[in-house]
């Protein structure tokens, strides 16, 4: 097998000798602040939490705004545009429920909007 193939669920289990239950991948539980989070990412959007008070952008959202701890907030799209400052494309190192997915990139990036 080659190293941008990906490896079965049914490969996995069979290396390492685990179950169903052991390659069960976590869910997120959605909290009352980043629900709206979620339900976008269902859509495949991008949705960022907007303090109404100081306009800072919060990502992941929080309970309330990161620099003047302010409860007021908007959601807004992200635009999809911005800067890439650096990324790694991970082939390993990752618990068992993910290792189908192997690789995948993770990025550090910010937008127009001021969300990094």
């Amino acid at each position: 097998m080659s190293k941008h193939e990906p490896i079965s669920i049914e490969a996995i289990k069979a290396m390492m000798n685990l179950t169903d239950e052991d390659l069960k991948k976590p869910l997120p539980v959605p909290t009352k602040w980043s629900r709206p989070f979620w339900e976008a990412a269902k859509e495949h959007r991008l949705v960022l939490r907007k303090c109404s008070r100081c306009g800072n952008i919060d990502h992941p959202p929080y309970l309330y705004c990161t620099a003047c701890q302010a409860d007021e907030h908007e959601w807004i799209e992200a635009s999809g545009k911005g800067t890439l400052f650096a990324y790694a494309v991970n082939h390993f190192g990752v618990p068992f429920p993910f290792w189908a997915d192997l690789p995948y990139v993770r990025a550090w990036s910010t937008s127009p909007r001021g969300c990094a």
